[in-house]
This record gives C-alpha cells, sequence and structure tokens, in this order.
C-alpha cells in the first residue's frame, strides 16, 4: 500500500538539483523508469492510496500501479511542458491502465484532473473521501487471497499488456535525454522552476 506523508501522495520531482546541473535530468528520469517497472512487475498487488496531489512523477507511480483509491477532489496530471520537460516516460503505464487516447490527451495537455475524473478514465479503480482507509481495507482483504495466484495473475496481466517488455519502458528514457543538454528547455526550466524559490 503505497500512500502520502501529509496532504499530498506526491508533487512531483524536487527538481533544484537539475537546474543546477541539468545532465541530472537524466538520472532522475532513467530512476522513474525502474520505478515504474518495479511496481508494475513486483509479484504483490500494489495499491495506491492518493489524498492531494499526484503531479508528473507522483501520477507516474500512480498509473504503475494495480490498484488505485482516490479522493473526490485528489489532483493528477502532467503539467511539466512549461517546465521544458517531457512527461512520456509515464506513457508506458498510463496507455496500459487508461488507453492511448486518454493518455494522449493527459500527457499532451498538461491538464490536471480530479479524483472522480481520474475514476472516469481508469486511472484510479475507485473514489472515496477516505482513501487511505479505504486502501487499508482492500490491502487487508487482498492479503486473504491465494498469494501464487495472485502473482500468477499479475505475471500474466503484464505479459499481455507488454510490461514486461523492456524497450517499452527503456525507449521513452531514451527519448527524453536530449532534454537535458536542449538550451531551451534548460532556460525554461531555470526560469520558471527558479520563480518557486
Amino acid at each position: 500500500l503505497l500512500t502520502g506523508n501529509g496532504p499530498a501522495f506526491c508533487a512531483g520531482f524536487d527538481l533544484g538539483p537539475v537546474v543546477d546541473e541539468p545532465k541530472r535530468l537524466n538520472d532522475f528520469i532513467e530512476e522513474l523508469s525502474l520505478l515504474l517497472r518495479s511496481i508494475r512487475r513486483n509479484r504483490a498487488v500494489i495499491i495506491a492510496a492518493v489524498q492531494g496531489a499526484a503531479i508528473a512523477g507522483g501520477c507516474a507511480i500512480v498509473s504503475a500501479c494495480d490498484l488505485v483509491v482516490v479522493s473526490p477532489d485528489a489532483q493528477l496530471g502532467y503539467p511539466v511542458h512549461p517546465l521544458g520537460l517531457s512527461p512520456v516516460v509515464s506513457a508506458p503505464t498510463l496507455m496500459q491502465t487508461i488507453g492511448d487516447g486518454p493518455a494522449r490527451a493527459l500527457l499532451m495537455s498538461g491538464q490536471l484532473i480530479d479524483g472522480t475524473t481520474a475514476h472516469q478514465l481508469g486511472l484510479a479503480s475507485e473514489v472515496n473521501d477516505d482513501p487511505q482507509g479505504t486502501g487499508d481495507e482492500l490491502a487487508r482483504r487482498i492479503s486473504g487471497h491465494g498469494p501464487e495466484a495472485l502473482a500468477a495473475t499479475k505475471h500474466w496481466l503484464n505479459k499481455l499488456d507488454g510490461s514486461l517488455e523492456d524497450d517499452r519502458f527503456t525507449g521513452p528514457v531514451a527519448g527524453s535525454e536530449p532534454l537535458a543538454s536542449d538550451p531551451e528547455s534548460i532556460e525554461l526550466l531555470r526560469r520558471r522552476w527558479g520563480r518557486r524559490g
């Protein structure tokens, strides 16, 4: 069961180190891709209980989970283009979760959606005012199921949807690498992230 500590599930990366050293962006993206693969391929059922914001990398984590409970007022999405960044690293799991068209719209628009909309799109499996409590209850119920049967089910779902194919994950990482040396992207990041400080 993955939860946030405080009012947000995960508001994304702290990009301060990238502002000072743009090449570190590639490390952030590669580590996020590895995390998404680890969540998706873990033999255990991974549940996210999402309150508040799940932005950029936070939304990517949500997209990799097996089951997701969100509060109605949760905010999810990828508003990263104004920072000169691409959210494409989360495309493999997002497309598998909500389908090609909705994933394209969410990744390209930069729009934030609420928990109810996330549920309608299939990004969340349940909406509840108490995502933590509902996630705990769901985890307890699932933990009573046969672990080998669950693991076999998850493995075959992953095999059928392409989650076991490394190139689905490594391609977007490689495609994002040029942004770490693109002058326009670096300038956007420095200008816009600097305003936050």
